[in-house]
């Protein structure tokens, strides 16, 4: 098989990424634009054309009674057209859990037997033409240019460690790509890159109708090498925080920059779901390569700015930032041509016109649709009125399958059917993502039967403040209820969440009884959410109207003794008197004493009253011989009595 090559070998070894994040600088403590900087040593790619001579195919037998198999490439029916208008005619939802992750040494793609030998039997039809190299330069993804797309499959096949695999349709997506304007116009009609992990030969069989010529361009995208990369982003400190799920950065998977500058829509209406037709056959570590070899396809093989895909998916779950400029941002991706502007572009790896994504991936788009919906207000599962780029008015869900803007069977049969369980799980998600959510900080006992509680709550649909009820559910049965608006300063709330400093509340509860009661506060959910979640309880003992203490000690020396005391009167904040009587054989003596020690110790268990409730001065002019020294707290106002503390022999 001969070959014509337009670009360079490559070194014949496919490099592992190796890569360590050296700094990310988190500078002030509310909102701010801060950079973060990463030094990274990455594979440098290369995407080579090959100009392959093509033949006719050489029959090993008559295969005249072979069949095109139907399904190869599924075309959009009535169900898809009514989908597209905004029904969910998807068909059944699959109820399995997940297709397991084969090992990454797995040879051929879960679900291909079958389609394998179909494409088999197609490749030996008589009118195609075949060609390609058996003696190339190690690469990790491969993939045609073609003229014009053509009316049966794209076939190949690769050579790798364990020798020739079956082959495998390569899909052309015309409707694949950005816009009209600049990164369009540099393009070319590609089939979808097919990552094939690593292959030193290749075998392409086309109709012949695609190749007049008798010659087909092969793309293959090469690890060349290795180098160091600095890459300095900045991006806004505490936004988009609240909710977002785990999603990798761009230096996780080493991405290279892009060409220019991206684009951004005033908004984000819509997500459409892709697969990216590649294997099913990998293991998680394998996904930067995945990710660096459909990037480099995309820009160097097609022309474009930057890697098509908003997001990426993985089989295990993992969620991938793909395309750069701000994942909280309405950037404008290449993923749906014509549909790109005003659109997010989720990619699921994989090929699902044979097989179930996981469970995990389709959990995986649900939260992340979930997410980036709510952060643009579009909620999930509704539908919208969509203008694409040349004019044309649909009416569509706010999340659809790319085969429901454009004519083409992507994202795949299996997970087009897995589209309304992403829609209700993203929905879920999202209002989840509406309630309001704080944190009860404390609440405590205040004088005239009253307790004080402190805390923030945010609910995200209000930008400003939000409401906050407290209950307190006393023994009795009744309760005691007050709402008020969260608006007082915490900055501290602020630079966690991204979403304002004016989210505190702190206020005081009266009629409360006494006793041992249940504080319970409440955020009231405005907007979109599910309902008024609790944000925290706690027991809080009521003390009512009472005079208390405790007389802890007594020191006698010499001709005095030492008191150590505390004494509060629940009604007030103010120190209380004390009465101590010394008994002895010869009468008793009364001192009164102001018990205003501070005492830290106080101002913590009774933060409500403060600390200035202790005595430990000494009662002096003792007469000779033994005593009995008595503590009583002087009711001060409001209801109670006196106290009395105790008696302590000196």
């Amino acid at each position: 098989m001969d070959s014509e090559h337009a670009g360079g070998s490559g070194n014949g070894r496919t490099h592992r990424r190796t890569a360590q994040v050296l700094a990310v600088l988190l500078i002030g403590s509310v909102l701010a634009f801060v950079p973060q900087v990463s030094v990274e040593l990455v594979p440098e790619l290369r995407t080579d054309t090959e100009s392959v001579r093509l033949g006719p195919v050489e029959l090993a037998e008559p295969a005249a009674s072979a069949q095109v198999p139907e399904g190869t490439a599924p075309e959009g029916d009535a169900e898809d057209d009514s989908a597209a208008q905004g029904a969910d005619t998807s068909g059944e939802v699959s109820s399995d859990p997940g297709t397991p992750v084969p090992d990454a040494g797995a040879v051929d793609d879960a679900g291909h037997t079958a389609a394998g030998a179909l494409e088999e039997a197609l490749s030996e039809q008589p009118g195609r033409l075949e060609g390609g190299s058996d003696e190339t330069a190690p690469f990790t993804t491969i993939g045609v240019a073609v003229d014009a797309v053509p009316d049966e499959p794209v076939l190949v096949r690769v050579h790798g460690p364990g020798g020739w695999e079956p082959w495998r349709e390569l899909q052309i997506e015309p409707f694949e790509g950005p816009d009209p304007g600049p990164e369009a116009s540099a393009g070319r009609l590609t089939s979808m890159p097919m990552w094939v992990r690593e292959a030193d030969g290749y075998e392409v069989n086309v109709p012949a109708e695609a190749a007049p010529a008798e010659q087909v361009d092969v793309l293959l995208v090469r690890e060349t090498g290795n180098s160091l990369e600095v890459e300095i982003e900045e991006t806004e400190a505490g936004a988009a925080t609240y909710g977002q799920p785990n999603i990798r950065s761009r230096s996780s998977w080493g991405a290279r920059p892009s060409k220019y500058a991206y684009s951004y829509a005033s908004n984000v209406k819509l997500g459409i779901v892709h697969h990216s037709v590649t294997s099913n056959s990998y293991g998680c570590s394998e996904v930067p390569s995945i990710l660096r070899s459909i990037q480099n396809y995309h820009m160097d093989g097609n022309g474009w700015n930057d890697i098509a895909y908003n997001f990426a998916v993985d089989l295990c779950g993992g969620i991938w930032e793909a395309r750069g400029g701000g994942i909280d941002k309405a950037v404008v991706g290449g993923h749906t041509t014509n549909w790109n502007t005003g659109t997010t572009g989720v990619v699921v790896l994989g090929n699902f016109d044979t097989v179930d994504p996981s469970w995990n991936s389709v959990s995986a788009v649900s939260q992340l649709l979930g997410w980036k919906l709510r952060i643009h207000d579009v909620v999930p599962n509704t539908t919208v009125n969509f203008t694409d780029y040349v004019g044309g008015h649909h009416t569509v869900n706010t999340i659809i399958g790319h085969r429901q803007a454009q004519a083409t069977a992507c994202p795949g049969q299996y997970l087009y059917n897995d589209l309304p369980s992403i829609r209700s799980l993203a929905r879920s998600h999202f209002d989840y993502l509406g309630n309001p959510f704080g944190h009860l900080d404390y609440a405590y006992d205040l004088p005239g039967n009253a307790i004080h509680v402190r805390g923030w709550v945010i609910d995200p649909d209000d930008e400003t403040s939000s409401v906050i009820h407290t209950y307190v559910w006393q023994t009795d049965g009744t309760h005691v209820l007050e709402g008020v608006t969260a608006n007082g300063y915490r900055p501290d709330v602020g630079s966690v969440y991204g979403l304002g400093n004016y989210r505190g509340f702190s206020y005081q509860l009266d009629g409360v009884k006494p006793g041992v009661q249940l504080v319970c506060a409440y955020g009231i959910n405005h907007g979109y959410g599910t309902g008024n979640p609790p944000i925290g309880c706690q027991y809080v003992w009521s003390f009512g109207s009472l005079t208390g203490g405790n007389f802890a000690g007594a020191h006698r020396q010499g001709g005095s003794v030492t008191l150590d005391v505390w004494a509060i009167d629940t009604d007030t904040t103010q120190p209380v008197h004390l009465h101590v009587y010394v008994y002895g054989s010869s009468g008793h003596t009364l001192t009164d004493v102001v018990a205003d020690d501070y005492r830290a110790d106080l101002a913590a268990v009774f933060p409500g009253y403060g600390g200035y409730h202790g005595y430990s001065g000494a009662i002096t002019n003792l007469p000779v011989g033994a005593h009995t020294v008595c503590v009583y707290a002087l009711n001060r106002t409001g209801g109670g009595s006196d106290a009395g503390l105790g008696c302590q022999p000196i």
